[in-house]
């Protein structure tokens, strides 16, 4: 896997009337083609990782405010000193993003949705699979038990 620079961030949105999530379809212009995965990018130079996510956000889907982003998972693979801050941040209500050309398609689901969620980019399954409880409050995890 390629990387651009030595790290980047990005953000899993949800809204919070619904409670889903929004998950964005990977182009065929990107690395990783046609995976699902999140809005997020290189960390420009004397940026913080958490300006970064929502300033990836905010270019790659022309967001409404994000708000309490909560860094949940950093991805930072074996041998290799790149690492990727993952933040999950909220909006009030589902929007309709306006996609650039690294997005082919965006869909909200709810958590159930994004675990049974087939061709997930690498990194969306990473932080799924090691911050899954930081991602549903508790009575999200209560009715999946």
């Amino acid at each position: 896997e390629g990387f651009w620079g030595n790290s980047g961030a990005g953000v899993l949105i949800q809204a919070k009337d619904t409670k889903r999530f929004l998950i964005l379809l990977r182009s065929g212009e990107v690395n990783e083609p046609n995976t699902w995965g999140i809005a997020g990018g290189a960390i420009d130079d004397s940026e913080q990782p958490i300006d970064a996510a929502q300033r990836e956000a905010s270019e790659e889907l022309q967001s409404p405010p994000i708000t309490d982003l909560k860094l949940v998972y950093i991805f930072s693979p074996s041998g290799k000193s790149f690492k990727f801050y993952n933040f999950i941040g909220y909006v009030e209500h589902e929007f309709e993003p306006v996609l650039d050309w690294e997005t082919a398609a965006y869909k909200w689901v709810t958590y159930r949705e994004l675990l049974k969620q087939s061709n997930k980019h690498f990194g969306l399954e990473a932080l799924i699979n090691n911050s899954g409880d930081k991602l549903q409050d508790k009575k999200q995890r209560e009715q999946l038990k």
